[in-house]
This record gives structure tokens, C-alpha cells and sequence, in this order.
């Protein structure tokens, strides 16, 4: 009978892996941002493009988890730096509609 790989072997397996496929398509893995994360006890979770994922129970029924996602620590800092620097005091010469504006424009994206 074929030999089964453990899941911690093919989570260890996975990085060569799709290291290949994605050098197929002209891109590489970072070996300094990338790690395996076992995710499913909950206690660890990643970042990836700017959120936070990890494993929480849900609220009705504790026992079913999901994956949740929140804007990663990294983020939330540069974006309170971003509305500091919209509604500073440096910007109390511009009309309040403008600043109002230009906020929205930030947290719209």
C-alpha cells in the first residue's frame, strides 16, 4: 500500500511544491514572509494582502469555528497614521467639507 504522508509532513512538502507551480507562472515564494501555521487550533493565525486570519469559534454554537478575517495589526497602524495626517492640525486652514471629503475618499478606498 502507498505510503501516507502525515499532514505535518505535507504541510512541511507544500512550500517546494507550490514554489514550482508558481515558478511556472513567472513569480517566487518569499522564504522570509512565508511559515506554516496550523491554523485549525486556533490559537495561530497569518497575514496576508493586509488582514489577519485565524480560527474562532462562532458565536450560537462554540463548538463550530470559522475562519475569520480582520485588518492586520500593520495595517490598522498605517491607516490611523493616514486619518491623523487628513484631520491634523496642519490641515485647520482647509475648509471642513474638504477634510470631510478627503477622509472618505481614504476609507473608501
Amino acid at each position: 500500500m502507498k505510503d501516507l504522508l502525515s499532514p505535518k509532513e505535507r504541510a512541511e512538502a507544500a512550500p517546494a511544491v507550490l514554489g514550482d507551480i508558481l515558478g511556472e507562472l513567472g513569480l517566487s515564494l518569499s522564504r522570509s514572509k512565508t511559515r506554516i501555521v496550523c491554523v485549525a487550533g486556533g490559537t495561530e493565525g497569518f497575514d496576508f494582502l493586509g488582514f489577519h486570519y485565524r480560527m474562532v469559534p462562532a458565536r450560537r454554537n462554540p463548538r463550530r469555528r470559522y475562519l475569520a478575517r480582520w485588518p492586520s495589526d500593520k495595517k490598522m497602524t498605517q491607516a490611523r497614521s493616514q486619518m491623523r495626517e487628513l484631520t491634523g492640525r496642519n490641515r485647520r486652514h482647509v475648509p471642513t467639507h474638504k477634510v470631510v471629503a478627503d477622509l472618505n475618499d481614504y476609507l473608501l478606498g
